[in-house]
């Protein structure tokens, strides 16, 4: 017998324990209630729809009851109520005539989080993973980049003598498997989920990627990659998404900013700036003013493994507005490729993922054989390095279409 409480009225805390039966009863018979714990409350317990009594929620009590002679329907509810009322002390109660049996409730079903390694030696990640997701149309290639432990990053890689087909199917079950959900950010802000559909080709580093369905907000629409978190171990970040715009200042800037860290490092100048110019993003790494801006200039070189013109050179920076001398680089590293070996960085995006003040920038590293990434940080009132996966040999994650203006920009102030 299934008794709601219904035409209008609601479970309260004075009748939340009480059933009232109906019609006549015929011959011995088992009843079964479910009683709720008493320190749940109603509030909790109520539901959206219809409130049945079975089956038995993970905070109740089934009680099963089995008589010859059943009371009348005012002593039947009496007896009931008394029964209840000792449940917390008794498994097993006879009352007249009625052999009652407390049934404990299943336990309560949670959602388990991404497991640490299941079998030793394995090397699985035990902490939060970071992605790194590039937009293919409505779906995005998502690519494992490193393990958040604390304030620092660990690279991902399969232990010596583990079988790297083995270490990435696990790896995929267990870090992000098809149909979990993974929380998109951009420029430091929550835009949206990604839901892992199907499995994509390893990294090589032998890591294993996948491609999911994207769903962001409107405002990041045309945003080319994010960062991204598996659910339920996202970093706890608030606020909206707004993307800063790269301002005719910016396109200004950018290349008198990189023609004073040429000449500083005795490069000679390019035969053009806007050729030269790879990649611009505006970023704001503090609220207010300007946004700061991030830019890749080239000569003799491109955003991909594979070798560089012996003459070539590289110039990556990040820039601040100055209200006395415009925009002035707050972290920069030149690789000039007749004395080093090639060095390509590249902005990914920025994110508060290790709780400390302010955001971490992720950047894509490329070098003659090999992709990787980097992370860079404020530590001490500096910009600097904090970790570096050099990568390994093989093709790198193919790139979104970076940002460049639409238009020449003038001539560097000499």
């Amino acid at each position: 017998m299934h008794t709601n409480t219904k035409g209008g009225s609601s479970e309260t805390e004075q009748n939340a324990l009480a059933v009232k039966p109906q019609g006549a009863p015929s011959g011995r018979r088992a009843v079964t209630m479910v009683t709720p714990v008493a320190n749940d409350p109603s509030t909790r317990r109520n539901s959206v729809g219809a409130r049945s009594l079975l089956p038995a929620p993970a905070s109740a009590s089934t009680v099963v009851v089995a008589s010859d002679s059943m009371p009348t329907p005012r002593r039947r509810c009496w007896g009931i109520l008394l029964t209840l009322a000792a449940l917390a002390g008794c498994d097993n109660v006879s009352w007249g005539g009625a052999d009652i049996q407390i049934v404990p409730p299943p336990p309560p079903q949670r959602e388990v989080a991404p497991a640490p390694a299941e079998l030793p030696g394995f090397g699985l990640p035990s902490g939060p993973v970071l992605f790194h997701l590039v937009r293919q149309g409505t779906r995005a290639l998502v690519v494992p980049v490193a393990e958040v432990r604390g304030d620092s990053l660990l690279a991902l890689r399969p232990p010596a003598g583990v079988d790297r087909a083995a270490y990435r199917t696990r790896f995929r079950a267990t870090v992000f498997p098809v149909g979990s959900r993974l929380v998109v950010y951009r420029r430091g802000a929550r835009v949206g989920t990604v839901q892992v559909q199907d499995s994509a080709a390893p990294t090589p580093c032998g890591l294993p990627t996948a491609v999911g369905a994207l769903t962001v907000v409107a405002a990041a629409a045309n945003e080319p990659e994010f960062l991204a978190f598996r659910e339920g171990l996202e970093p706890p970040i608030r606020g909206l998404f707004a993307a800063p715009p790269i301002t005719p200042t910016l396109r200004t800037y950018a290349p008198i900013v990189a023609e004073r860290l040429v000449l500083q490092h005795g490069l000679p100048r390019p035969r053009s700036w806007q050729a030269a110019q790879r990649d611009l993003q505006a970023i704001d790494l503090r609220p207010g003013g300007h946004p700061e801006m991030a830019a890749t200039f080239l000569v003799g070189d491109r955003l991909a493994p594979g070798p560089a013109d012996p003459d070539g050179y590289s110039v990556f920076f990040l820039a601040d507005y100055d209200p006395a001398r415009g925009y002035v680089p707050i972290y920069a590293e030149v690789t000039d490729d007749r004395r080093q070996p090639k060095r390509v960085l590249r902005l990914v995006d920025g994110l508060d993922w290790d709780g400390r003040p302010g955001l971490e920038l992720l950047l894509q590293v490329f070098t003659r054989r090999s992709a990787g990434y980097a992370a860079l940080s404020q530590r001490r009132g500096r910009w600097q390095r904090i970790w570096e996966d050099p990568g390994c040999s093989g093709p790198a994650v193919a790139l979104p279409s970076v940002a460049t203006p639409s238009s020449a920009p003038p001539a560097p102030r000499r």
